[in-house]
């Protein structure tokens, strides 16, 4: 891999924002994808998700050499992470909606992360080992920090249009369902087709 953040500091503001979490949602997604254990994945997860917890506001605040290096850096790690173990539910569910609207992928993967991991955020064990990526961190729960991270970052809401696309929910959950399948049995939390429903509410509404 080729690493040159010199080519971060003429990126728009939002594309750097979405692309990063995308990478971040690459760290959370194999650290918690049960399909098998990887140690390599694991380190690989927490070194990138720490990273970008770190950098990100400043890569977008000062636009230095080191922040953006280690947004660079942490791109690389999570691939790395999810090359052992793959992604889960958040990945799968953002594929499908930018496949059916022509969203960018890692807008998607975005407001889908936040929302999945807001959907499960009271689950005790997928909790817990979600509080093992932070570092030197005192919370209890690791939604709320996450949500203290994305405030500064003014994601923008998805807007689709509605009346262009014909009962989007059911498209999406059909289509989900039918290519999806492997995401979906490797999360933590098996989420059923109500459980997805409401979270794609949630992403449009």
């Amino acid at each position: 891999s080729i690493i040159y953040p010199e080519l971060l500091k003429t990126v728009p503001r939002k594309i750097k924002t979405y692309n990063a979490i995308d990478a971040m949602a690459h760290s959370i997604e194999a650290f918690i994808n049960n399909s098998k254990k990887s140690h390599i994945s694991d380190y690989f997860s927490i070194l990138s998700f720490r990273l970008i917890f770190n950098n990100l506001n400043k890569s977008l605040k000062k636009n230095d050499y080191k922040s953006n290096l280690n947004i660079c850096l942490a791109s690389l790690f999570a691939g790395i992470a999810i090359s052992h173990k793959g992604t889960t539910v958040a990945h799968a569910i953002a594929e499908t909606i930018g496949g059916l609207t022509g969203l960018g992928h890692a807008y998607c993967v975005t407001v889908s992360t936040i929302e999945v991991l807001k959907f499960t955020k009271n689950i005790k064990k997928m909790n817990n080992k979600l509080l093992e990526l932070l570092e030197n961190s005192k919370s209890k729960n690791f939604y709320n920090e996450f949500e203290k991270f994305l405030k500064k970052l003014k994601i923008e809401k998805m807007n689709i249009d509605k009346n262009k696309f014909q009962d989007f929910e059911n498209s999406v959950l059909k289509k989900l369902f039918t290519t999806k399948f492997r995401p979906l049995k490797f999360h933590p939390k098996k989420l059923n087709r109500k459980d997805i429903k409401t979270i794609i509410n949630n992403l449009i509404n």
